[in-house]
């Protein structure tokens, strides 16, 4: 049996990351009491977006509020909560990787609801975007510091309990790059290839920005 939560526990599992449809209890208490919790963090210039056919919700920041805008009658700005944090030319490159993934395996009518991927999938998908070499470790090294990267990011999953490695591609992603942007995405990445200059930039709770 389930330990019973209210909607404090909705706003704490919020402030921390994404709620997803397959933790029910969150998500059910989210939906029952969406416009409080919506009211709580608006208070703190946060939008709650609920995301129903993808199955999450997320914070991000209300794109109205600004820390240099004061409103008219002289009260200062408030102070930017979630943290932006640069992408670098790899994660970047990853992030592109996974959504287009994820975008392939919708389109596809017999998938599963959610994308795994294996180690050996993540490797081969990143490896020609690393100097050409032999030294298998310093690919593998670098392929697990982008996954360690990507589940603080709430971005990835890693399967519990399993002799190999597999990681569930989580649907957030859809929010931190809309398909819209992958042909943008690309082509900006041709331009940094060489380089380590981010091309985006994500909230640490929300979407992305270019």
């Amino acid at each position: 049996m389930s330990a019973k939560i209210d909607y404090r526990h909705v706003l704490a599992r919020l402030a921390t990351g994404p709620i997803y449809e397959n933790d029910s209890d969150h998500w059910l208490m989210l939906k029952a009491e969406v416009e409080r919790v919506r009211t709580h963090y608006a208070d703190m210039g946060l939008e709650v977006v609920v995301d129903e056919s993808g199955g999450y919700a997320y914070l991000r920041q209300k794109p109205e509020e600004s820390e240099e805008a004061w409103t008219p009658d002289g009260v200062a700005p408030i102070p930017r909560i979630l943290r932006r944090t640069q992408l670098s030319y790899h994660q970047t490159v990853f992030l592109l990787l996974l959504r287009e993934r994820l975008l392939r395996h919708e389109q596809c009518p017999d998938a599963e609801t959610a994308l795994y991927l294996d180690l050996s999938d993540i490797t081969e998908m990143l490896r020609p975007y690393f100097p050409e070499s032999n030294n298998e470790k310093k690919l593998y090294d670098s392929v697990q510091s982008l996954l360690r990267r990507f589940d603080i990011l709430n971005l990835i999953f890693p399967m519990k309990n399993r002799s190999d490695a597999i990681y569930r591609v989580e649907p957030i992603i859809k929010a931190k790059l809309p398909a819209g942007l992958i042909a943008e995405i690309r082509t900006r990445l041709a331009g940094e290839l060489k380089t380590e200059t981010a091309p985006t930039t994500t909230d640490a709770n929300g979407s992305s920005s270019t």
